[in-house]
């Protein structure tokens, strides 16, 4: 499940109104899944030496999927653009998928500029191919007007 559906579906609705995701479907073919980086607190339950200081650069961040009951999460050093902590996994800890591990790690790279962050991020993808967008692109308060 994603983390915040409630942004998701604004999101998605702007983009229905845009025919964006449309277009890529045509284009690129079925949406199989969506995924959603944020940055988050770490877990309470997560015992790391370091800890988040986004003075200094250093973020966690979650993934979470529209098809899957888990989620993974990474401390980084977006500074450094290296990682800080393993992966951590939330919710269901069983039949995780390791492409989904690799895919997260992957979308949240493309998508950080050094020491900058621009989350959150959604991103419709299936087996060939993704559309990776950022929201803050949309305001919000002007899909509710529409």
């Amino acid at each position: 499940m994603l983390k915040n559906k409630k942004y998701y579906n604004l999101v998605k609705k702007q983009l229905g109104k845009d025919e964006v995701l449309e277009n890529f479907e045509k284009n690129y073919g079925k949406i199989t899944d969506v995924m959603e980086i944020d940055v988050i607190s770490l877990p309470k339950n997560l015992n790391l030496d370091q800890k988040e200081d986004h003075e200094n650069g250093i973020y966690a961040f979650g993934g979470s999927f529209l098809n899957r009951e888990y989620e993974v999460g990474i401390l980084l050093d977006i500074e450094e653009i290296k990682p800080m902590s393993p992966f951590w996994l939330e919710k269901e800890k069983k039949n995780i998928n390791k492409d989904d591990l690799k895919f997260f790690l992957e979308s949240l790279g493309e998508n950080l500029e050094k020491g900058k962050t621009n989350f959150p991020i959604f991103i419709f993808y299936n087996n060939k191919n993704k559309l990776s967008l950022s929201p803050q692109a949309i305001d919000p308060l002007d899909i509710l007007k529409k």
